[in-house]
């Protein structure tokens, strides 16, 4: 049979699919780890404010295109005049080309998350206030077209920005994210600063930036918000097209800066936090399937208007299918540790949805299991009581039906040792079925058990010649009765017997007593075991006291101790106390 239940087995293992991952490539289990931790995230809703502080450099009109290709040309006038004939050479410096700015964004709501309720990018849009300031103050002989001292005056544009913003925001942690970011506003601006900052010369005109940036995200848990850092870089222009010189007092007619920057981002946010569903993918792809199913069923009954619902869903079913696999391979680690009560309980739950492939290896090692069991109750029927060791056979049949016979042949080993007890207290019935039970478990034992018979009709024909109570004499022909028609063959010899007993009894027909034969056989069977309580001491083992008195009437275990209750007659009993399976004290 083995053989023909290993090859159904190889043939089903390869008829239907086996474990699964959610990552199907390297690749893709590289990008689901690094980058999709995040799936399930919570969008930004709002982020209050964010405080930037930078610093940057301008030029002209092709500044930021040359600068990308590291070309930082300072020949690239900022500047508009009137008179081409001026030059710039008052701003020809990397050092006359810096500044420093301040730049407050105010409620950047999330709208496109409100309409679709999606994460993939979050979508804000905000307003923002800018101070931009030159950190040189060169001279400008350029700049006055008058009488007045040119070295009372400097060029130190000062620039206020009011701006809508929009940003988009990718988040692939709960601790960053990336965002790009563009801004378009009205500028107003003063061109010249004396030299006792004073300004002078006003201008206005739009402002317009692209930035893109990072953020780490300084986690909250205990408020409904986090707070975030970063870094930004950011390229924009500033137009003032519009120069308020009513008094003519200089060539410039406007400002066409490009601006390059580094900037120290600040501020507040809503959201962005992780989910169940983000915790449930995780425990996926590190293949805890019965974790992951238990966030993902959490997760869908708060989000279930989310867009990702369905995709939730889908990876739920997946961990379903994975679930029984989960099990399985917990179940192998402790076999491999001999731990089988551990083994089977996983074993047990992966079989609950396994498909057919699954459930055949499971059931290969539930065979193992059971075939280590039935080996050691063999080994050790010397050392267990017959209720541990039937214990462990009914435990073995349950968890394989496969080794019924081998369990069939230990346990009829049980039987004959119950009978040769039963035998030894002059219970000769009870032994008699015993022994037909371990004939009827294992036919192989024929010509043991029929040795067992002839010692058996020993004893009972000593019986016959030791006794004159009718009682007795009545109970040994039942004996013989019994062996008769279980054994035809023993008739001839034995009937003789019966006529002998039944001419015994006629003599003493008139004092037969009424007593129950039954009750009779317990009141024998009590008798015995009084007679062989003497023969018992401490330091006897378990075995040792069942081979004398039979199986207990009742077995507790009471302070680490195992006590073994016999009811010798309905006002008598005996409590034996075992410690490690030794006899440490009779009560």
């Amino acid at each position: 049979m083995s053989k023909y239940f290993l090859i159904v087995l190889f043939l089903i293992t390869y008829s239907f699919p086996a474990q699964s991952n959610w990552s199907s490539t390297p690749i893709d289990n590289f990008i689901n780890h690094n980058f999709r931790k995040m799936t399930f995230r919570e969008p930004f809703y709002l982020i209050p404010y964010e405080l930037k502080i930078g610093l940057f450099s301008y030029g002209g009109p092709n500044y930021i295109k040359n600068a990308i290709t590291g070309n930082f040309d300072l020949d690239s006038n900022p500047i508009i005049l009137d008179n081409q004939d001026i030059n710039n050479l008052f701003i020809s410096s990397i050092d006359s080309r810096t500044g420093y700015f301040i730049e407050v964004d105010i409620m950047k709501y999330n709208f496109l998350e409100k309409l679709y309720h999606q994460n993939l990018i979050d979508f804000h849009i905000g307003t923002g206030l800018r101070y931009s300031n030159i950190l040189s103050n060169p001279v400008a002989p350029i700049y006055i077209n008058n009488t007045n001292n040119n070295e009372s005056y400097r060029f130190r544009p000062s620039i206020i920005d009011g701006f809508i913003n929009l940003s988009f925001t990718t988040q692939f942690s709960s601790k960053f994210y990336l965002y790009s970011y563009y801004s378009f506003g009205l500028s107003y601006a003063s061109i010249y600063e004396s030299l006792s900052q004073k300004k002078y010369i006003y201008g206005s005109g739009f402002n317009e930036n692209l930035s893109m940036g990072y953020k780490y995200i300084i986690d909250r848990p205990s408020l409904p918000y986090n707070y975030a850092i970063g870094l930004e870089l950011r390229g924009g222009r500033t137009y003032i097209n519009n120069i308020y010189d009513d008094k003519d007092e200089t060539p410039i007619i406007g400002l066409d800066m490009n601006t390059l920057g580094v900037f120290f981002t600040f501020g507040t946010l809503f959201g962005g936090k992780e989910t169940k569903g983000d915790q449930a993918f995780q425990l996926m792809l590190d293949k805890d399937y019965i974790n992951a199913a238990s966030k993902f069923k959490q997760f869908l009954n708060i989000y279930n208007y989310d867009f990702r619902f369905e995709k939730a869903k889908k990876m739920l079913n997946f961990c379903y299918t994975q679930i029984p696999y989960q099990y399985f391979e917990k179940a192998i680690t402790f076999f491999n540790d001999s731990l089988y009560n551990q083994a089977l309980q996983n074993f047990n739950k992966a079989e609950q949805t396994a498909d057919p492939a699954l459930i055949l290896e499971i059931e290969s090692y539930k065979r193992d299991i059971a075939q280590q069991l039935i080996n050691e109750t063999n080994k050790s029927l010397d050392k267990n009581t017959f209720f541990n060791s039937t214990q462990n056979l009914n435990k073995a049949r349950r968890i394989s039906p496969y080794l019924w016979s081998e369990t069939d042949k230990v346990e009829a080993q049980i039987f004959l040792k119950k009978g040769d007890i039963l035998k030894n207290l002059n219970n000769y019935s009870e032994a008699i079925d015993f022994y037909q039970q371990a004939l009827e478990l294992d036919p192989s034992l024929f010509m043991k058990i029929n040795d067992k018979y002839t010692e058996l009709i020993r004893y009972i024909l000593n019986d016959i010649n030791d006794t004159t109570d009718p009682n007795e004499l009545k109970l040994v022909k039942e004996y013989l009765e019994t062996i008769i028609n279980l054994k035809p063959k023993y008739s001839d010899s034995l009937y003789k017997y019966v006529v002998e007993i039944d001419k015994k009894l006629k003599k003493y027909n008139n004092v037969i007593s009424k007593l129950n034969l039954k009750e009779y056989v317990e009141e024998r069977r009590n008798k015995k075991i009084k007679s062989l309580i003497n023969n018992i001491k401490l330091g006897m083992s378990f075995y040792e006291i069942e081979s004398i008195l039979g199986e207990p009437n009742s077995v507790v275990q009471d302070n680490g101790y195992d006590l073994w209750i016999y009811n010798i007659s309905n006002t008598d009993f005996r409590t034996y106390f075992f410690k490690d399976y030794i006899l440490v004290k009779i009560d």
